[in-house]
């Protein structure tokens, strides 16, 4: 049992940096939830909540260490970049569907009007 004491202790320190960069996220867990170094929980357990504004914000936790709070808040960054590319190409496969899609109908339409006309002159 003596030998699990360090790693309480660790995971300890952890839940406290994560809810102190909560309380100072105003309740937001996205950054706080990468400092505990655990996987991530599963959906809907963390809801945004609107609580009072802070007046003394502070962008980080002060028990974290700096240069572990860049590394957490340069993969946020990267994850951030990597959601609005994807968003941004999925809008632009959209549009240019809707584009191909137009044009089709568009030749059907011609082709269409071509065999209507051919069947007229045929008539004639």
């Amino acid at each position: 049992m003596s030998e699990n004491w360090g790693a309480a202790k660790d995971t300890l320190g952890l839940l406290v940096v994560m809810i102190e960069q909560a309380c100072l996220d105003q309740g937001k867990f996205d950054l706080a939830q990468l400092l505990t170094l655990q996987e991530d929980p599963p959906s809907g357990v963390f809801t945004n909540r609107q609580l009072s504004q802070v007046s003394r914000a502070k962008p980080f936790s002060p028990l974290a260490d700096q240069r572990w709070v860049t590394v957490a808040l340069a993969f946020l960054k990267e994850l951030d970049t990597i959601s609005t590319k994807r968003s941004e190409l999925l809008q632009a496969s959209q549009v240019g569907l809707c584009q191909r899609a137009r044009v089709h109908q568009e030749e059907e339409e011609e082709a269409e009007a071509v065999e209507r006309s051919s069947s007229r002159r045929q008539r004639m």
